[in-house]
């Protein structure tokens, strides 16, 4: 903003202060093409701070951390990830608390431990008794607005809740993403200059069978001949039924990677626009995913088990305008997002109770301790376990319970972050501490969820991502 005012502000002055005196029209003139480009740029500089006004929050369904740039990946798989993060605050130890598209979700839109809002799939709708953050939103006067594709992100488990426009067409090709971001940018191009908005934009693009579109990826050579990356094969190969080896392993990964280039490219045409449209710049972005992806790193393809591959995700929050970037070492969760949001935007609302952090405070201080431990549980098997940030490293502790025997196992995740060495029989001491922490952890449903028929239409969509056979 200009310094004592608008242009028009400046331009009365001047003309009350004789600048344009008939002695200087002479020279006036002459430096008149000059003034209206600058009084244009400056024009311009002044109304892009006075934009609309809001929040984005981007998921990227199964997107694991370790394979952008900005959290080490040393392939070209995210540039422009990379370039945003450099003036964001990007959170290195940012964790879900199930690796499933449903209850995670659930999870980011209330601020809710998945056992507090009991939303699972296949049929499992929010209670009524429990408010989402895009509610509170719309409550506070937002312009509201959902772009997702579907499946298990579909308006009907209560995620339409609080938006003027729930999308929810669903991902029908490879690089459907690019179709999703158009209908997103078509609100964008909708807000007026005092609008104030929060957008929802969700993409399966990285999602199995991993089919980014032509141009992408660079795989050395013919394809392996091998089945197709879908979820019913990717289950069926984690439990021996179909069988592969380390090359076709390798091209899977390959087809992730091209499948995230691509969705990189749709993130910079996404905010770009933001940019070009004289959105405020104090509009806030948040990046993030919902859960990771398993590559067989301990026996399992798809997302099934909660190991770091599955539960560490990327977290990026941006204001458009920040200039300098942070990073946050401390642990936070996903359940942290919905209180930031709510922070951020100064919202009050007697239905907000979040069990989740406001991360607000690291956004200021990026040395601030969030939490010094972070609780996941398991969807397909019994396994609940925590993550503690101590003085000595990063530890996780796994407990899976069977009818008949019980499982642990321990890992040094600063020292060993792919998890390979089972400390649970060297470091006994520790690994009981861990396990008294954790079972402490025992949420109470907030509300009962409600089941709801499928419908044939819904099924076939679950069907299409692999989530039913």
């Amino acid at each position: 903003m200009m310094r004592g005012g608008s242009p028009r502000h400046h331009l009365r002055r001047m003309i009350a202060t004789r600048w344009f005196s008939r002695e200087r029209l002479p020279a006036v003139k002459k430096l008149l093409p000059v003034l209206l480009v600058l009084a244009t740029a400056v024009a311009a500089l002044w109304w892009r701070g006075r934009g609309p006004e809001g929040f984005v929050l981007i998921s990227i369904d199964t997107l694991r951390a370790d394979h952008l740039g900005a959290y080490g990946y040393p392939l070209d798989t995210s540039p422009f990830f990379d370039e945003f993060a450099e003036r964001g605050t990007l959170f290195e130890k940012a964790f879900v608390q199930l690796p499933g598209t449903l209850p995670s979700h659930m999870s980011i839109f209330t601020g809710l431990y998945p056992m507090e809002h009991g939303v699972y799939p296949p049929d499992s709708v929010l209670s009524e008794e429990i408010s989402t953050l895009p509610e509170m939103f719309q409550r506070a006067g937002y312009r509201t607005a959902a772009f997702s594709e579907g499946g298990y992100v579909a308006g009907r488990y209560g995620f339409s809740r609080g938006f003027d426009v729930y999308d929810d067409i669903g991902k029908s090709k490879p690089g459907g993403a690019a179709e999703t971001v158009r209908r997103a940018l078509e609100f964008v191009d909708s807000l007026k200059g005092d609008d104030r908005f929060f957008i929802f934009l969700h993409t399966y693009e990285v999602h199995d069978p991993y089919m980014a579109p032509e141009g992408y990826g660079s795989w050395p050579g013919p394809p392996p001949d091998i089945w197709q990356p879908s979820g019913a094969n990717l289950t069926a190969a984690s439990k021996g039924e179909l069988s592969f080896d380390s090359e076709d392993l390798e091209y899977f990964v390959s087809l992730y990677d091209a499948s995230l280039r691509f969705v990189d490219d749709q993130l910079r045409r996404f905010v770009e626009h933001l940019w070009d449209r004289g959105v405020s710049r104090d509009s806030w972005v948040v990046i993030t995913s919902d859960h990771g992806e398993e590559f067989f790193e301990h026996g399992s393809l798809v997302h099934r088990q909660v190991y770091a591959e599955t539960l560490h995700v990327p977290l990026l929050i941006r204001r458009l305008g920040q200039r300098r970037g942070t990073r946050v070492r401390s642990l936070v969760e996903s359940v942290d997002i919905a209180p930031t949001l709510f922070e951020l935007a100064d919202l009050e609302d007697p239905a907000a109770s979040f069990s989740g952090r406001s991360l607000v405070s690291a956004l200021k201080n990026p040395a601030e301790v969030i939490r010094s431990q972070a609780y996941a549980e398991n969807l397909t098997s019994p396994t609940r376990t925590l993550l503690e940030s101590r003085e000595d490293g990063l530890f996780q502790l796994l407990v899976t319970r069977f009818p008949d025997s019980e499982r642990r196992e321990l890992f040094d995740l600063s020292r060993d972050p792919a998890a390979l060495r089972d400390l649970s029989g060297t470091r006994r001491a520790l690994a009981r501490d861990l396990e008294i922490k954790l079972e402490a952890y025992d949420w109470q449903a907030r509300a009962e969820a409600r089941r709801e028929d499928l419908g044939e239409e819904q099924i076939e969509r679950l069907r299409a991502l692999g989530y039913l056979q």
